[in-house]
């Protein structure tokens, strides 16, 4: 399951949807190494849930300050609208 990018929308900074993202599949891999069990086997819709447990915690986790990740993200970011390198060229 790939998540949707609505965050931003929301008002969630490209930073945080990043940081989410970014432990949302760390999750996903470390259930991965898990030795798995006949229960989880045998349910095939097991595997989408456990997918949007993880998105949730990481979600929540980068709520409350995550991996500070977003926020080095958002400081380097520059401030104000920026132009590609070919619009700079067509201005010119």
């Amino acid at each position: 399951m790939t998540p949707s990018l609505s965050g931003l929308a929301e008002g969630k900074g490209v930073g945080q949807t990043f940081e989410t993202l970014l432990i949302g599949q760390l999750l996903k891999v470390m259930r991965g190494t898990l030795q798995k069990s006949a229960f989880s086997d045998s349910q095939s819709g097991v595997s989408h849930y456990l997918e949007m447990v993880d998105l949730e915690l990481a979600r929540l986790l980068v709520e409350r300050g995550g991996l500070g990740l977003a926020a080095q993200l958002e400081r380097r970011q520059p401030a104000g609208p920026t132009q590609s390198h070919g619009q700079e060229k067509a201005d010119s």
